[in-house]
């Protein structure tokens, strides 16, 4: 092993001289060195020093016919990209994470060992993931030497391939020295190319067969060139179109990633790839990429392919498949420079991004930065260990030229950040000196040639119980994401020219709430988000996005420095889905999260929709089985990503009902008043255990409300536990809710109705059950009913406890189910509980489908389009309100019920007909 060092300050202060008084960061201790410390992370083995000469030479403009002229302009382009603009706006950032699946001898192999719930090989991944997300939102082109976004399906489309098409003048390249092939075709066009001009003359279609509805990360092929522009790609997605500009003078020659959107199954989706630029030059059509597909090269030794995802392989075989097998005039020595894959890995990605890399064009230092992602590890025998905390490394001997004051600022802020956050985390944060030299292949100038400025985050220990824990939540990787931004924005603001400006993105606003005040109003609100410290600096300004269907959003509005805002014009019927973002100079905040609302016409019953699911934990991230064992990932995507008023909305609109929907902390404060609501649905999730399921305030509010004859349906897979078991509402949980406490775990993902109740009828059913589940829930609880309520659904299992219960104390009503309602798997399962407990909550008609109080000739005509005929299934989630016998057709039988209960517009429904 070779002896750290510990390098001061003075280039810090070097860098960023009087500009920003960085009071909040608390200077990093000095910490004895653990003796057994293992900073062999990235060790350089017999790499290969950086030749120039081995990589291809750059096009020119003469290669395509094409001269250059007039004055280039780099950086931000006013009202061209719906990316956020932001400090690093201009900015390419490379980016790595560490290790991987990787073949070694005879079989495939992890890097690291399985240790603490956690391997090092896939939490890195996570962490890139979470940074990504943050450079994008303050304005950076980003490239992921590992692939992002948890995507195992791909498309990958050429400009040669069937789905591609082409409006306007192009021209084929046939002599280019380096492009992408898909399969290396060789069908002898290199790529295609068309004059830049404002007016977006030409454009290249690439519209995939997407194979199932989700979100997809969307990547961008094109060779970089000096007569290229900044480039704009037009992204199509199920919430609109998005148009991200690269500039490809400055990149190019392997895959940019143009973010995460979310596609439906089938051709809908498409990039465009479109002529507009704000430049002089040429645009290029070469490959577009949709999701990051399984590993399928075949080891060396083991003779097999991985059987894992891209993103879980090393990125060695990233580089090998798409830069190799999948392109035209890359060097092997990329991929393929040393006696092992292993070897190979240290330095692929900085090789790739060496070869990405264009300097001629423009040379300024400050506009490319490259960032490798770890976790460290003392290497105690046996684990776990002593050592904590955050560190940055600089190599020994091949520095790049500013590493040290790189390396200084990023491992001093993200340790100042979490420090000062430790108390919201599982456990503290330690202080360590930093940064740290050694031998690290990855941030050598032998492989990235000095071209620009690179270190490597350890972000924590990997083989120590709190670091590990910590690193576990999601809360803590997107908290050391923030804070890797922050300090690059802070290390390239101090470079000579720099024109980055020092301020740091904001925070999300919270307290969110949407509230119709008219059949054709709602009214959105907010609170300003926390400033300062570890966090981003004050908004100036927010952005509004809706979605019809609460997972694509448009492009966004702002709309000022205000917290409230009314959005005219909507449609009674219509849902729509909102969230909020902050934004200033330095970029856009992370989303709000997500709530829903449809306008109710007058003297409809109303329901508020309430997300009181806050918790993010390691004890819910999600569980991977490995062949060493079962592990935890702390995916924020599979943990709570805040929109589950989505499945509550859809399943309330197809019964015909309107609500609004809030955060719970503006439920709590009152601002929304319960009072206003026929009934209310209370998001629980898996909220407890770190913080109570239901505050005392909550409480008290959801008893006034129900005393007051109100209508409670309310999910949780913590409910039971939190309130009754730990006795953090035991009295409320017994006499309001009418529950008893009996498992933590009952012992089942599935569960049916019970004859004679609300839910009579309804067949067995599964929820978060498999990958297709929102998240993870992993101990159900089993809840009995009190004296007066009914068991309303039970578990299917070797034991049938009681799921769900119903409770009719004679002045108000209440639904109480021990997993969180979002997790039914199946939409028609889930419109049958929420039509059901809707129906018997607020006493709606049968028949009355549009919500209106009445049954009349619309819902008629409703009824009258969904029929099916007997024994023919209806499948439309908009027509399963009209299944009024509960079998699976619409048909005869269906249409007598309704007819019995008709009673004409506006007109008092017949009481037999209301549950």
């Amino acid at each position: 092993m070779r002896p750290a060092c510990k390098v001061g300050l003075l280039g810090l202060l070097v860098a960023l001289g009087a500009a920003r008084a960085w009071a909040e960061a608390t200077p990093a201790q000095d910490l004895p060195m653990v003796p057994d410390l293992a900073f062999h992370e990235e060790q350089s083995e017999a790499a290969p020093a950086f030749k120039a000469e081995e990589y291809p030479v750059y096009e020119t403009p003469a290669t395509l016919g094409f001269a250059q002229t007039g004055t280039q302009s780099f950086g931000p382009a006013a009202g061209w990209s719906d990316q956020p603009t932001g400090a690093l706006t201009g900015v390419t950032v490379f980016c790595s994470a560490g290790h991987g699946w990787s073949a070694d001898g005879s079989s495939w192999v992890l890097q690291r060992p399985l240790l603490l719930d956690m391997v090092e090989d896939h939490g890195n991944v996570d962490q890139l993931n979470y940074l990504v997300r943050y450079l994008h939102n303050a304005g950076a082109t980003v490239v992921p030497f590992r692939p992002v976004g948890y995507q195992t399906a791909e498309v990958v489309l050429d400009n040669d391939d069937p789905g591609v098409t082409f409006s306007g003048v192009w021209t084929d390249n046939t002599s280019a020295p380096q492009y992408y092939e898909n399969g290396q075709t060789l069908s002898g066009v290199a790529y295609r190319w068309a004059t830049a001009d404002t007016a977006g003359t030409a454009t290249a279609r690439y519209a995939p067969a997407i194979p199932a509805t989700g979100f997809y990360p969307v990547y961008a092929w094109t060779p970089d060139g000096t007569d290229r522009v900044r480039q704009a790609y037009d992204v199509t997605h199920s919430g609109g179109t998005t148009r991200v500009l690269v500039d490809h003078r400055l990149v190019g020659k392997g895959w940019v990633w143009l973010g995460n959107y979310h596609f439906e199954e089938g051709a809908d989706g498409y990039v465009e790839i479109s002529s507009a630029s704000p430049d002089t030059g040429v645009v290029i059509a070469d490959a577009i990429r949709f999701g990051n597909g399984m590993g399928d090269l075949v080891g060396v030794g083991p003779n097999t392919v991985s059987g894992y995802s891209r993103e879980e392989e090393a990125s060695r075989y990233w580089a090998e498949s798409e830069a190799g097998l999948n392109a035209v005039g890359l060097p092997s020595a990329i991929w393929d420079c040393c006696p092992s894959d292993i070897s190979d890995n240290v330095g692929t990605a900085a090789r790739w991004g060496a070869a990405m890399n264009r300097q001629d064009v423009n040379d300024d230092r400050w506009r490319r930065i490259y960032l490798d992602l770890h976790t460290n590890a003392a290497g105690c025998n046996p684990p776990p260990c002593g050592a904590k905390g955050t560190i940055a490394l600089v190599h020994d001997n091949l520095k790049t030229t500013h590493q040290v004051q790189y390396a200084t600022i990023l491992g001093d802020k993200v340790e100042a950040d979490m420090l000062q956050l430790s108390g919201s985390f599982e456990y503290p944060w330690a202080a360590r000196s930093n940064p740290y030299s050694g031998d690290y292949g990855s941030i050598s100038t032998a492989n990235n040639g000095n071209e620009f400025e690179s270190t490597l985050l350890e972000v924590a220990f990997h083989d120590n119980i709190e670091d590990t824990a910590n690193l576990l939540n999601p809360t803590v990787r997107a908290a050391v994401a923030r804070s890797t931004v922050n300090a690059m924005i802070m290390f390239l603001s101090g470079l000579p020219g720099s024109t980055i400006p020092l301020v740091f993105p904001p925070e999300p606003p919270d307290g969110i709430m949407a509230i119709a005040e008219s059949a054709t109003s709602v009214r959105l609100s907010w609170q300003v988000p926390v400033s300062g410290g570890p966090y981003g600096d004050a908004p100036t300004a927010y952005k509004l996005y809706r979605s019809a269907n609460g997972y694509g959003f448009d492009n966004g509005m702002e709309v000022g420095d205000v917290t409230s805002i009314l959005l005219n014009g909507l449609s009674p019927g219509d849902t729509l889905y909102l969230r909020v973002t902050a934004v200033n100079t330095g970029g856009e905040s992370m989303p709000s999260e997500t709530l829903a609302v449809r306008p109710a016409s007058l003297g409809s019953p109303r329901v508020l929709i309430v997300n009181g699911f806050d918790r993010v934990s390691r004890l819910t991230a999600p569980r991977q089985t490995i062949p060493a064992g079962v592990m935890r990932r702390p995916i924020i995507e599979r943990t709570n990503t805040r929109n589950y008023a989505i499945q509550h909305a859809e399943a309330l609109a197809a019964a015909g009902l309107s609500f609004d929907s809030t955060s719970d902390e503006r439920a709590e404060d009152e601002t929304v008043p319960l009072a206003n609501y026929e009934a209310v649905i209370w998001i629980l999730g898996t909220e407890g255990v770190e913080a109570p399921a239901l505050t005392t305030t909550e409480q008290a509010l959801l008893t006034s409300y129900l005393n007051a004859g109100g209508g409670l349906f309310i999910t949780g897979s913590e409910i039971g536990a939190d309130l009754d078991d730990q006795n953090r509402g035991r009295v409320f949980f017994e006499t309001m809710l009418g529950g008893d406490f009996l498992a933590n775990d009952s012992g089942s993902k599935r569960a049916n109705g019970i004859t004679g109740t609300v839910f009579a009828g309804l067949p067995a059913f599964y929820f978060g059950a498999s990958d297709a589940s929102p998240y993870e829930v992993g101990l159900p609880d089993a809840i009995n009913p009190q004296p007066g309520a009914v068991t309303a659904m039970r578990y299917v299992g070797r034991i049938p406890h009681s799921a769900g219960i119903q409770f009719d104390t004679g002045a108000y009503r209440a639904i109480t189910i021990g997993f969180p309602f979002e997790l039914i798997l199946e939409p028609s399962d889930r419109l049958f509980v929420m039509r059901r407990a809707m129906a018997w909550l607020i006493g709606i008609p049968v028949g009355d489908f549009d919500g209106d109080g009445d049954v009349d000739l619309d819902d008629f005509a409703l009824l009258q389009r969904c029929l099916t005929g007997p024994d023919s299934p209806q499948t439309d989630l908009a027509c399963q309100a009209t299944l009024l016998d509960d079998d699976t057709d619409v048909d005869a039988d269906d249409l007598m019920i309704l007819w019995q209960c008709f009673n004409g517009a506006g007109l008092l429904p017949d009481p037999r007909c209301v549950e």
